[in-house]
């Protein structure tokens, strides 16, 4: 609701990002109900910056080899080299500490000769690394808290130096 009338993103994106704090809400409040929300808090203060999404419509990949992600009519669009020949159907882009992170999903072909009759999926992130889903089987899941540890020790001890070299350099005439 706070990002009708938002200049500057694509209609679709804004609704991205405010259904992607509506999705965490209703996220908390599930696992709250279950009583499985140990250590969880709901969304309760305003992130910096939101992921933003383009979807499908939003996306056009032009024939010189740049994707063209839509910034709402009167903006730029955001101009970005691409090296696949795939037109992607949704695109992310995320800041991470002092860089952006882009993320596409595509259409994948499937093989037409199939080798099985059983169906399974897999689903990347960072909280769990990987979680594969076999239809009628186990579902496996490949934590990733100690990638996560190492890399909030990393940010730690990078800012800890930063700022110590920020106050070395004002203490300079």
């Amino acid at each position: 609701m706070y990002c009708k009338g938002f200049d500057g993103l694509h209609s679709q994106s804004a609704q991205a990002v405010a259904d992607s704090f509506y999705d965490s809400l209703n996220a908390w409040r599930k696992k709250r109900k279950t009583g499985n929300y140990e250590g969880l808090r709901p969304p309760y203060k305003q992130k910096r910056n939101f992921k933003v999404q383009w979807k499908a419509s939003a996306t056009r990949l032009r024939d010189d080899g740049v994707l063209r992600l839509s910034n709402g009519r009167g903006n730029k669009p955001v101009l970005i080299d691409w090296p696949s020949g795939k037109e992607p159907k949704r695109v992310e882009i995320e800041e991470d500490g002092d860089q952006y992170e882009l993320r596409a999903q595509h259409n994948v072909e499937e093989d037409e000769e199939l080798k099985g009759s059983t169906k399974g999926g897999v689903s990347f992130g960072e909280k769990h690394l990987a979680t594969v889903y076999v239809e009628g089987g186990e579902d496996i899941s490949v934590h990733g808290g100690r990638l996560r540890s190492l890399r909030r020790q990393h940010n730690r001890t990078y800012s800890s130096l930063r700022s110590k070299i920020d106050r070395k350099n004002e203490d300079r005439p």
